[in-house]
């Protein structure tokens, strides 16, 4: 935001704020809600992905017009591959042929990586989920793509974007911090949504945004999972009922634990349904109404490598690959697969106190260079419903900590 009208919103009235709020989610929508988002949203709904053979060969497809795009265009691409014969490079299963990009070399080399002049992109910065926010940029058809696709898949669970009232939980700065009064929210009123601040949830607070939230009544909910579920606790520890039931609860940015999903789900009375990779554009995976997830593979690939904790390596995007920062993106994470753990609550914490050490007194020479300890990093962070939920609440603080 310009510092001018920074300043400027933080002088104003909250009425005010709210027009300068729409006024700027009106210049938003312009962007997000073009052409391309509407013809792209109605290929979604009408495709029929029920013959994994033809889903196989449209990846292919993409896969390889993706890779000769990023060779063609990007100047880190085109020496990043210049041992690789990509006429070699027939199929998807021919991915392993061609060198991991680790998120470090990412981050160093990320402005020859880009393929357009960013002054002419979308910028976007990623949520975090795996590790630290990292700015890029997309074209706006690929803005476009991306959020269709984001809005495919709520609808799939009944929410229809711009047209239901939502209530959004952020990590933006649109409460002032100097401010007196108990409002803690602004609307967005181009496209029915309300945003919450994620700053100011203390006990004290909260029963602001629950009587806020029942005058509202909110068809969808998404956000900071965490952010909901302390809310969700204060109402079940004061048996607040709310006076709506929202068709879902979409959350965004942080793992979603088995305790998150247990309470939010009673105490709203709705579904939860997670989603993995919407800020980033990365191959996205849904949630379906039985609660199982899909990796839909029109949207990128992903390399499945065993292992005693049976990570996922998850690499590139290919439905907005025209500018997307990443094509193989080395990105330790998990998949569906629980994982239960033996470590008895001493031996848990005394691990946890030792990797946080080791992880300060090393990071510059271990973090990006051992392989062991990213995966132990991201092993304590894989939800297990053999966990306590205080040594879950431990386990969110350790992450804050190694991250």
């Amino acid at each position: 935001m310009n510092k001018s009208i920074e300043k400027l919103y933080e002088k104003s009235p909250i009425w005010f704020q709210n027009w300068m709020i729409s006024l700027y989610g009106a210049k938003l929508a312009h962007l997000r809600y073009g052409n391309e988002y509407h013809v792209f949203l109605d290929y979604l709904k009408q495709r029929d992905v029920s013959n994994p053979q033809v889903q196989k060969r449209i990846q292919n497809q993409l896969f390889l017009d993706f890779l000769h795009y990023a060779v063609k265009n990007s100047p880190f691409y085109q020496d990043f591959y210049k041992d690789v014969d990509l006429n070699q490079i027939k199929s998807v299963e021919d991915i392993t042929k061609l060198p991991i990009l680790t998120k470090e070399i990412l981050r160093q080399n990320i402005k020859k990586i880009y393929t357009i002049n960013p002054k002419d992109g979308v910028v976007s910065h990623t949520g975090g989920t795996t590790g630290k926010s990292l700015q890029v940029f997309f074209t706006k058809q690929d803005t476009q793509r991306k959020l269709a696709y984001l809005d495919w898949f709520k609808s799939l669970h009944g929410f229809t974007m711009t047209q239901q009232r939502h209530a959004r939980f952020n990590g933006k700065h649109i409460v002032p911090a100097n401010q007196k009064s108990k409002i803690f929210w602004r609307d967005n009123k181009i496209i029915k949504q309300r945003i919450y601040s994620s700053f100011f949830t203390s006990e004290d607070n909260i029963p602001y945004y629950i009587e806020n939230l029942n005058k509202y009544k909110p068809e969808e909910i998404d956000g900071f999972v965490s952010t909901m579920y302390e809310i969700a606790r204060y109402m079940e520890r004061h048996r607040i009922q709310p006076t709506f039931s929202p068709i879902a609860i979409f959350p965004t940015s942080e793992t979603v634990l088995p305790m998150h999903r247990e309470l939010l789900s009673r105490v709203f009375r709705c579904p939860i349904r997670d989603q993995y990779a919407s800020s980033e554009g990365a191959p996205f995976i849904i949630e379906d109404e039985l609660g199982y997830m899909h990796e839909c593979i029109d949207t990128g690939v992903f390399e499945h490598i065993p292992s005693y904790i049976k990570f996922f390596i998850i690499s590139g995007n290919i439905i907005t690959g025209s500018i997307l920062y990443l094509f193989i993106f080395h990105l330790i994470d998990r998949g569906s697969i629980p994982v239960t753990f033996i470590f008895s609550k001493s031996i848990f914490l005394l691990v946890a106190i030792l990797l946080i050490i080791f992880n300060f007194l090393f990071q510059s020479k271990f973090t990006l260079k051992t392989p062991i300890l990213l995966y132990i990093k991201e092993a304590i962070f894989i939800s297990s419903k053999n966990i306590p939920a205080d040594i879950l609440l431990v386990i969110s603080v350790i992450r804050t900590l190694l991250l």
